[in-house]
């Protein structure tokens, strides 16, 4: 690169883009309540959920990170022509979606709409996991956005399998009982 701030950004950005890409299938991993190390390991599932938030909090302050980086990249060798390419623009609809989840993520909006996070949460991941795909297409990482792909599939499908080996969907009467 014909600037050290060019050159710097770069291996900052592109490092920190090769961690992400490392650390989201586990962050996806640890998120599914029918995850089979939890019956191997015993276990409980608030474990589990307190991985999956900090290696998430961890992967947005790397997709940071290699946003301002490459920002920093593309100001160095004036490259403007970036803003209208579509994996550029994968690269940032994924990062907003990462940053919404995040926001999102605050305990007063699980404890007060739960549904509406889970719903969101849900979208927003798919949405992430796609555009993090086709953002890094010209790059050996792609592979592990499949595996994201594959474990949510695999997680989704046993817990199909689950509630129809359990009877199915069942509606209850629920009766508060006063003290």
């Amino acid at each position: 690169y014909n600037t050290y701030q060019a050159g710097t950004s770069r291996y900052y950005g592109d490092r920190a883009a090769i961690m992400v890409s490392y650390q989201l299938p586990f962050v996806i991993f640890f998120s599914g309540r029918n995850n089979f190390l939890q019956w191997v390991s015993r276990w409980k599932y608030n474990r589990f959920v307190t991985f999956h938030k900090w290696l998430g909090r961890i992967v947005f302050i790397e997709i940071l990170i290699h946003g301002c980086a490459m920002a920093s990249q593309t100001y160095a060798i004036q490259r403007w022509s970036r803003f209208t390419d579509s994996w550029y623009r994968d690269g940032i609809t994924g990062a907003v979606c990462l940053a919404i989840i995040v926001i999102l993520s605050v305990p007063y909006v699980r404890r007060y709409s739960y549904e509406l996070f889970l719903v969101i949460h849900f979208c927003l991941a798919v949405i992430l996991i796609a555009s993090a795909w086709r953002h890094s297409q010209e790059s050996a990482n792609q592979d592990f956005y499949w595996a994201c792909a594959a474990i949510w599939s695999f997680e989704r499908a046993l817990r199909i399998a689950r509630i129809v080996l359990h009877g199915g969907i069942k509606n209850a009467e629920i009766e508060l009982f006063p003290r």
